[in-house]
């Protein structure tokens, strides 16, 4: 540091001594090219603390997103879940596995057979009768 104590001032920005007497001989450009700088610099900071903001904002929009997301799939699934027990005890086939077994020795075309086991009655495919 100088001798002159009073040569120096202590940037408040920094906290570190600046000479004036160099300060003072600098031209006003080059003073108003460094506030520039600076207000770069507080734009900058600026910009960040407005994105960790809008971050914040996001995530929470993300989690509503996602309950949103969430409560329909797992209404989908129970209901799923209700049909394949509503359709394992009401009879929708009438005609059973052990039926259809009975049934390919009498019919031996595939298409009735398929019939019989995708829902159709074997009285639907009775001939005889």
């Amino acid at each position: 540091m100088g001798k002159n104590i009073h040569t120096f001032a202590l940037n408040k920005r920094s906290q570190r001594a600046v000479d004036t007497r160099r300060h003072w001989r600098v031209n006003v450009e080059s003073r108003r090219r460094q506030l520039a700088g600076f207000e770069g610099q507080t734009q900058r900071r600026e910009w960040r603390r407005r994105q960790a903001d809008s971050n914040e904002v996001e995530e929470g929009k993300r989690e509503r997103m996602t309950w949103r997301k969430v409560v329909p799939l797992y209404i989908a699934v129970v209901s799923m879940y209700y049909d394949a027990l509503a359709s394992q005890l009401r009879p929708r086939t009438r005609a059973t596995l052990a039926d259809s077994v009975a049934l390919a020795g009498r019919y031996r075309h595939e298409s009735e057979l398929e019939s019989v086991a995708f829902g159709g009655s074997p009285n639907d495919l009775r001939k005889d009768s």
